[in-house]
């Protein structure tokens, strides 16, 4: 006889994960499946491909997506799964209107897990229950960085583990994952001691906190803008939730719509099944938009509807969905004067910008040029397992004597070729020299642009992304 499984569809909240902890002490043969309430409806859709499955849906809701539910529900019961919905105290009645035989619903999950869940609540109903279990182990910090590990580096392992742990049934040593998860993923990356980078650190700790406002980050290209919009996210109350990033110039209109906001089956050519955008990936959390000045103005109503209605349309598509996301942008461009001269719409400009940020260029704080360079050493070294290899007085002197227009990633890539050729010379640059002798910065930027060209295979938009510029940008330098 065929064994029947057993799923828990539980939340990655710490909420969740206390309670699918006490399930899988009662339980523990039980397969632990994460969602959140917007993916719910194709959870349950995957899952009905397991005939007679057990499945006992924890302390989850859904939201505007009743005909996707209904339908996976009624999937789900015809092929023989039954479906134990515990805890919702949510409005659910559409979906027990359906009346299906194998649906049950608890408004109360203690009894089915454990009565220690109401004594946790009961204790400290201020904070979360996870702080209560046992505050010497520290379970809050390792579902933060469980839980950051899972939404942005995509490692869906590292949460049932942590879940395991927390139940008792599985030990994780220091060097597991589950206790590394999400470590130096903070403005610390953001290496420098200048006071223009002790001023950018500060701004992040004042505006982190802020989960709502939307946050326009100006600066050039390879001085961290990205980092700057992590370090943005994990100071805020979404840094265990989704960030995604992109970056609007790889994409032509079409594409960035779809990418963005997903699409329909049937909405263009090649379009053969549903696609979840980036904006309902990033619900609940952080949707980080690069060279936001790139964004074709056809598209840009679209995003001004988001930040001012929390509402957006897939492709194709007839129904509003509902989102709760925090929107960064960063751009290279002069926003303003685009809008002046009609390229992008003063009205999303000023929604993007209630808040700005300005990332310094490596030549305002060359200074901090060794301690970055040190630590960009160290990581080429550990990835290619070399011994760590020290920079002398001379060569700190070297590096700090020149301006680096493409900034830090500029500066990586030419660390790079200094270990891999071993040629530690450190000239202003590849190429020729003006009159004077000395390559000039305009000189330098093409040649820098042209170099990374020719190692990206003349490829045009995998050059764009890893210098992270435009295409047409890129085409003005070639």
């Amino acid at each position: 006889m065929k064994n029947i499984k057993t799923y828990l569809i539980s939340m990655l909240s710490s909420e969740g994960a206390t309670a699918a902890a006490l399930y899988l002490k009662a339980h523990p043969e039980v397969n632990l499946v994460i969602s959140s309430a917007g993916k719910l409806p194709d959870k349950l859709d995957f899952l009905s491909h397991d005939k007679g499955a057990q499945i006992v849906i924890l302390g989850l809701g859904y939201y505007e997506r009743f005909e996707e539910m209904s339908t996976a529900l009624r999937k789900l019961s015809s092929s023989g799964c039954t479906i134990l919905w515990l805890n919702c105290k949510l409005d659910l009645s559409e979906i027990k209107g359906l009346k299906l035989k194998n649906l049950e619903f608890r408004e109360d999950f203690s009894k089915e897990i454990s009565e220690l869940t109401a004594d946790y609540l009961k204790k400290d109903a201020d904070k979360s229950i996870l702080c209560c279990l046992d505050k010497d182990q520290g379970w809050a910090n390792l579902y933060e960085d469980a839980a950051f590990r899972v939404f942005n580096l995509r490692d869906y392992d590292v949460y049932p583990a942590f879940i395991s742990k927390l139940a008792g049934i599985s030990d994780l040593d220091a060097d597991d994952k589950a206790v590394k998860a999400g470590k130096g993923f903070s403005s610390n990356h953001l290496l420098g001691r200048a006071q223009v980078m002790k001023d950018l650190k500060d701004s992040i700790a004042d505006i982190g906190m802020d989960s709502l406002c939307s946050v326009l980050i100006h600066g050039e290209t390879g001085t961290g803008k990205e980092t700057v919009a992590l370090a943005l996210h994990r100071a805020s109350k979404r840094k265990c939730r989704p960030f995604i990033a992109v970056n609007c110039a790889n994409f032509t209109a079409g594409f960035l719509d779809s990418e963005l906001f997903g699409h329909e089956k049937g909405s263009f050519t090649g379009a053969t099944e549903r696609r979840i955008g980036l904006m309902e990936e990033a619900d609940t959390g952080t949707l980080f938009l690069d060279e936001i000045g790139e964004m074709p103005l056809d598209l840009q109503p679209k995003l001004l509807r988001v930040l001012d209605h929390k509402r957006f349309r897939r492709l194709g598509g007839s129904a509003d969905l509902k989102v709760d996301v925090r929107i960064i942008s960063a751009t290279n461009r002069d926003l303003a004067r685009a809008c002046n001269e009609g390229k992008f719409r003063s009205d999303l400009y000023y929604r993007l910008s209630e808040t700005t940020i300005l990332t310094p260029a490596l030549r305002e704080h060359r200074e901090d040029i060794p301690l970055i360079a040190h630590h960009i050493l160290r990581s080429i070294c550990d990835m290619r397992e070399r011994e760590l290899i020290q920079l002398d007085k001379n060569m700190k002197q070297k590096l700090m004597a020149l301006d680096w227009p493409g900034n830090v990633r500029e500066l990586h890539n030419r660390l790079i070729h200094a270990v891999i050729r071993n040629n530690w010379s450190f000239s202003a640059a590849p190429g020729k020299e003006s009159d004077t002798g000395i390559q000039t910065l305009e000189q330098h930027s093409i040649e820098y642009i042209r170099k990374i060209y020719e190692l990206m295979n003349k490829n045009q938009t995998h050059t764009a992304r890893a210098l992270d510029i435009s295409i047409n940008t890129l085409k003005k330098y070639l």
